[in-house]
């Protein structure tokens, strides 16, 4: 098993989590899967992409989910509410937003799997003591669901 580091939001004082997965697949095999899945959905969780995808809690305290972004990940099997309650919040506009961090990253891990459908995953036990000489995902992901 390959283990890893995830770090959701900015992670200065103002808020951000940890999560440390083991894998089947390599850090590199899941990179890849999440950019191949970006191609096919023109959806993204990082700011790194520019804006030639439709970035999901990429900004500044927005954690919003787009009806063009839910439909464009339907087209590949991957419903964001599935086992959550659609919060829409402005029904101007049609848009959701994410039910937290925990359904953030079981979005995230959907989303890699359209790339990637045998990766396998286990959260591990976050240890500060590790974080320096674990491999990390290189992408800066999450900042919108933190509130400062």
């Amino acid at each position: 098993m390959n283990k890893f580091l995830i770090k959701l939001g900015i992670g200065n004082r103002y808020g951000s989590d940890f999560f440390v997965y083991e894998s089947n697949k390599t850090l590199d095999d899941i990179i890849n899967a999440y950019m191949n899945s970006c191609d096919l959905t023109k959806v993204c969780f990082d700011n790194t992409q520019g804006y030639k995808y439709i970035q999901l809690a990429c900004e500044y305290q927005d954690n919003s989910i787009s009806k063009e972004a839910e439909i464009n990940l339907l087209k590949y099997g991957l419903d964001v509410w599935d086992g959550y309650d659609m919060n829409v919040y402005d029904k101007e506009n049609d848009l959701s937003f994410f039910d937290g961090v925990d359904h953030f990253m079981e979005v995230f891990w959907k989303f890699v799997k359209i790339s990637l459908p045998d990766l396998l995953l286990e959260e591990g036990l976050f240890k500060k003591s590790e974080m320096m000489t674990m491999k990390n995902f290189p992408f800066n992901m999450g900042y919108g669901l933190f509130s400062y």
